[in-house]
C-alpha cells in the first residue's frame, strides 16, 4: 500500500510539473511571439519612417531643381533683356540722341561713338499678311528684310515698298470703281479718326487737340472734310512740305492695297501734274472736297 501511495503522488508531481512547464512554456512563447511582433512593427516603422525620409529627400531635391532651372531661365530672360536693351536704360547710353533710318541701326565704336549701320539679320514674318512686295515686284518676308537689303545692296536705291503681302497680279480698276473709291477713302478716314479718338495718346490715339478736331468735325455739313487734311498732315512728315510723296504714301497704300485694289491708281491719278507729288490741293480735288 505505501509503495501504491508513492507511485500515486509521483505521478501526481509529475502532473504538476507537466502543467507548471506547459504554462511556462505557453507564456515564454508569448512572450516571444509578442516580442517579434513588436519587434516586426518596429522595423516596419523604422523603414516606412526612412522610406518617408527618402521620398522627402526625393521631392525636397526635385523641388530644388525646379528652383534652379526657374531661377537659371530668370537669369538668361534677364540676360537677354540685357542684351537687347544695351545702354537703352542707361544715362550715358550713346544712341540716345541718333535715329538711324529703316533697315539700320545703332552701333558704338570703340571710342563710344555712335553710328548707324545696316541691321545684321531680320526674322520671317509668320504670316504672309506681312510680307513686302516692292516696286520692282520682289517679295520679301519681312519689312526688316526689305530695308535691310535696301541698305546693303546700291542698286535697290530707286526701289520702295509697294504693298503688304506676297507679290501677285493686281486685279485692274475699272473706272466705275475708280469713280466710287474717293468717297469710301474719305469715309474710311472719318471712320478711322473717330476711332483713334476713343484711344488714350499712349496707345495710338488722338492727341487732344486732334480730339478737338474730330468733335468739330461731327458736326460740320460735310463730316469728311477735317478727317480727310487731318490725314493729310499725317502723312505729310517726311519732310514736312505740304506735299505727300512716294514714301510718305506707304503708310496709307501699303496696308490697303490688297484689301482695295484700286489703292495705287486712285493714288497715282491724284497726282494730276506727274511731278511725284502730290500737292494738298490735287488731295482735295481728288477727294472730291468741296
Amino acid at each position: 500500500m505505501r509503495a501504491l501511495a508513492l507511485v500515486v503522488l509521483v505521478v501526481c508531481l509529475i502532473g504538476v510539473f507537466a502543467q507548471d512547464y506547459d504554462r511556462e512554456y505557453r507564456r515564454e512563447r508569448h512572450h516571444k511571439k509578442k516580442h517579434h511582433k513588436n519587434r516586426f512593427e518596429e522595423e516596419a516603422k523604422d523603414a516606412l519612417e526612412h522610406l518617408e525620409f527618402k521620398n522627402e529627400q526625393v521631392f525636397r531635391f526635385h523641388d530644388d531643381i525646379l528652383e534652379e532651372q526657374e531661377q537659371q531661365i530668370e537669369q538668361e530672360i534677364e540676360e537677354e533683356e540685357e542684351n537687347i536693351a544695351g545702354y537703352r536704360n542707361e544715362i550715358n547710353n550713346p544712341c540716345v540722341d541718333l535715329d538711324c533710318p529703316l533697315g539700320m541701326t545703332c552701333f558704338v565704336d570703340t571710342d563710344q561713338k555712335p553710328y548707324c549701320s545696316c541691321v545684321d539679320e531680320c526674322f520671317p514674318e509668320e504670316d504672309e499678311e506681312y510680307y513686302v512686295c516692292d516696286t520692282s515686284n520682289v517679295t520679301h518676308h519681312s519689312e526688316c528684310e526689305f530695308y535691310r537689303i535696301k541698305c546693303v545692296d546700291e542698286t535697290m536705291g530707286d526701289v520702295e515698298l509697294d504693298y503688304f503681302g506676297r507679290c501677285e497680279e493686281q486685279k485692274a480698276c475699272m473706272e466705275d470703281e475708280m469713280e466710287e473709291y474717293p468717297f469710301r477713302m474719305r469715309d474710311w478716314f472719318s471712320k478711322i479718326m473717330k476711332q483713334m479718338a476713343e484711344w488714350d495718346e499712349e496707345d495710338g490715339g488722338l492727341t487732344d487737340p486732334e480730339k478737338e478736331i474730330e468733335k468739330e468735325a461731327e458736326k460740320d455739313r460735310a463730316p469728311y472734310m477735317r478727317p480727310a487734311y487731318w490725314k493729310f498732315q499725317k502723312l505729310d512728315i517726311d519732310p514736312v512740305d505740304g506735299y505727300l510723296n512716294f514714301r510718305e504714301l506707304v503708310e496709307l497704300r501699303a496696308p490697303l492695297q490688297h484689301l482695295e485694289h484700286c489703292t495705287k491708281p486712285f493714288l497715282e491719278r491724284c497726282d494730276a501734274d506727274n511731278d511725284g507729288l502730290i500737292h494738298v490741293e490735287e488731295w482735295a480735288d481728288c477727294l472730291l472736297l468741296e
